[in-house]
Order: structure tokens, then sequence, then C-alpha cells
């Protein structure tokens, strides 16, 4: 007995699809394209248009505002990539903001009037880039109460009196200018859970002033370009932080790599995880030995690897944890300037 099935019957429309189904896809299209071809024709496509999460927008040297107020309400992650001035009151609803190019005078309409509900911002601008102040105030004063992501340059001038306890933060990026800075954000944001120090040729050197009080930071990155850091300034960032279990640590380095292993250790006594990109320029221990003896001072050093490569004609060994950085796209992630 046969059968025969009607090809046509076996085809399902777009429209029969599941709205789960329906909110992945449009998440996957450009909000532009996405607006012209679905906004309008029923309120079903209108509600799922505006239930999208992930409704994300590059901002670029072509684009027309004209066509923004069509659906600049509906981007909720905004991204800037030009010098061409962007007016940020088209996009009341964005969540999340990066800059990778921008007019000056945007940085200074980054305020919550304009973004009531920014949660993320990442200015990447390069390591010279200054933080306006007028933001840093806004950020670190709770007027953004829902921020819980900021990747700002450096803070080369604020005022910390006039910072209030900002509860939502979770993660900071900040060139270190003063090291003092450290200690500020610490006290203002009680429950960070990673905090970033991007070492700059200009940072202070001094010690943090020794005091009694300690900051519950879970998870701490250290590290620099070209300078070197030395045992006594990366035990001055450790000593107000001492229960840091994931420790990331770029820099270059002249010293025992061993000893410094060994000081982590005590320094930092919940330490489980502990990731680097080392530079050294010294030979006088064999590379396995080295090795060898970093995983016997505690587990958390085992996954440390080295290369030895050549640079302007001088040999140096690099002393790395290979990171995978694409565990979670919904995350978001470090990416760390090798040296």
């Amino acid at each position: 007995m046969s059968c025969s099935v009607d090809a046509k019957s076996q085809l399902t429309q777009f429209e029969q699809l599941p709205n789960e189904l329906m909110l992945d896809i449009f998440s996957r299209i450009k909000i532009e394209y996405l607006h012209d071809a679905f906004w309008g024709l029923n309120l079903r496509f209108n509600v799922l248009f505006q239930s999208t999460k992930r409704l994300s927008f590059k901002f670029h040297d072509y684009i027309k505002d004209q066509r923004i107020k069509l659906y600049g309400s509906f981007v909720n992650e905004l991204v800037i990539d030009t010098f061409k001035s962007c007016d940020l009151q088209l996009f009341p609803n964005v969540k999340k903001l990066t800059i990778l190019n921008t007019d000056s005078n945007d940085l200074n309409k980054i305020n919550p009037e304009i973004l009531p509900s920014l949660t993320h911002l990442t200015i990447s601008l390069g390591s010279t880039f200054t933080a306006p102040t007028q933001l840093i105030e806004d950020i670190f004063s709770n007027k953004f109460p829902s921020i819980e992501y900021a990747n700002l340059g450096q803070l080369a001038r604020y005022d910390s009196y006039l910072w209030l306890i900002v509860p939502s933060l979770r993660f900071i990026s900040v060139g270190l200018t003063r090291v003092h800075v450290m200690s500020d954000i610490l006290m203002t944001c009680p429950n960070l859970n990673h905090l970033q120090l991007h070492i700059l040729e200009t940072t202070q050197t001094d010690s943090i002033p020794t005091s009694p009080i300690t900051y519950p930071l879970r998870r701490l990155t250290i590290w620099s370009d070209t300078r070197q850091l030395t045992l006594n300034t990366i035990n001055s960032y450790l000593s107000i932080v001492p229960n840091v279990q994931h420790l990331y640590l770029q820099t270059v380095y002249k010293a025992s790599l061993v000893k410094l292993a060994d000081n982590l250790i005590h320094k930092l006594k919940d330490l489980s995880r502990f990731d680097c990109h080392i530079k050294t320029n010294t030979f006088i221990d064999d590379t396995d030995d080295i090795l060898n003896s970093l995983s016997q001072v505690h587990t958390c050093f085992t996954r440390i690897k080295c290369i030895e490569q050549d640079e302007e004609e001088k040999q140096y060994r690099f002393f790395f944890v290979q990171i995978n950085l694409f565990r979670d796209k919904n995350k978001p992630r470090l990416i760390l300037i090798k040296i």
C-alpha cells in the first residue's frame, strides 16, 4: 500500500513559527532591516519586535538620522564607530553602549537624562583616553542606577568626595593614573566582582597607604603594556584585596617567577585561579624547571605554559595561560592586549 504526501502540506509558513523561534531570528537581523520587513504588518509582529531583547545597531558614517527616527527608540545595544556626531537622544532605551570612535563632544552627551536605562558602557578609545570628569561623577554618584559594567579609560581628574555608594556595578576597567584610585573605586562599589587595572607608563609607583580596611573583591586583573611591575608594586595592589580568588597578571617581569608565585599564594589565601601573560628576558633557569617549580607551589599555576620568541634581536620568554574568550557570547568578555 503506497502513501503519497503532498509536499505543500508539509511546508511551514513563517507566521506559524512559535514566538520563541521568531524572537531568536529577530535578534540575528539588523534592526534597520527588521523594521523595514516586519514593523506594521500586524499586531503580533509589532509586539515581537518590541519584545526582542537584543536589538543592536551600529552607528557609522552612512547612517541617516531620518531613518534612525523610525526605529531608534527600540535599540537596546548601540555601537558608535564613527567621528560623525551621534544624537543619543534618538536612542532613549539603550542599555549597552560601546564607543569605538566618536566625536569628542558626543562623550559629554552620555548622561542619565538621555540614557536612563544604561547597564553597560564600554569606551574603547585607546590607553591615552581620559574619561570626561562629568561622566565619571555621574557614574560614581549612582546617577546611572542600573549600570553594571563600565570600561572607562583613564580616571585622571575626579573628586572622590563627591562619590556615593554604587551598588549596581559589578565590573570596572580603568587606566590607573594614581594608585589610590583603586581604593576609591572599591570603597564606592561594594558589590564589585571584577576590577581591571591598566597600569600606564605614567601611573604613580607609590604604594597604597597602609590601611586596616580591606575589600571583598573576588576577581582582579592587573596588566601593563611595556612597563615592568615589581613585586612591591604588585603587593601594594593585593594588600587591600586579600580575598581575591581569580587573578590575571600581564606585565614585564625580571625577577624569579617562582618567588612571585609563592608570594601570591601567601598574599591571597583564597586564590584558586591564576591567568597570566608575563614577558621575561632572563634565562638563568631551564624553562621546564621553572614550570615544574611553579606547579609545586600551588595547583593554580599548573596551567602555565611557556614559549620563546625573538624581538628586536633579543630573546624573550613568555609565560602564559591560554584563555577561552568565547565561552559565552552573551556575557561581556575581557580582551587584553598582548605585550
